[in-house]
């Protein structure tokens, strides 16, 4: 059973709090280490056995013939699936924002350096928010 909204709200606002708080946390999350992450991926496996894409894209046909055709598997119907309910999003608190954005500047600018223009734009734009 989850917990009660409030009090999962609650709960996640004190982690980023405590995030913020103490930086060093943030090795507990290697998977958000995005320049360690393509670094050491380019290092032991070759560039043409890679394929980047943005989970944002995967939703796109182009994007998943994309993927297929790398894998050399068959392309992937078109699954059409009815949009999932708008479950609206509690407002971040001003400051929690402005910390995370701070606390994650490094990683958003690995991956600008490691995508340049195909970097999305959203990620770009939320990014030019903290400047």
């Amino acid at each position: 059973e989850l917990p009660a909204t409030a009090d999962h709200e609650t709960k996640a606002i004190n982690a980023a709090r405590a995030l913020i708080a103490n930086p060093q946390n943030l090795d507990d999350f290697p998977q958000a280490d995005y320049a360690s992450l393509f670094s050491r991926l380019d290092e032991a496996v070759a560039s043409e056995r890679i394929l980047w894409l943005f989970y944002e894209d995967l939703t796109g046909h182009a994007a998943m013939r994309k993927l297929c055709d790398f894998l050399d598997i068959p392309n992937v119907p078109t699954a059409h699936m009815p949009p999932l309910p708008e479950d609206p999003e509690a407002p971040i608190p001003a400051e929690i924002e402005a910390g995370l954005r701070a606390l994650l500047t490094p990683q958003y600018e690995a991956a600008r350096m490691k995508f340049g223009d195909r970097l999305l734009a959203h990620w770009d734009a939320w990014q030019k928010q903290v400047a």
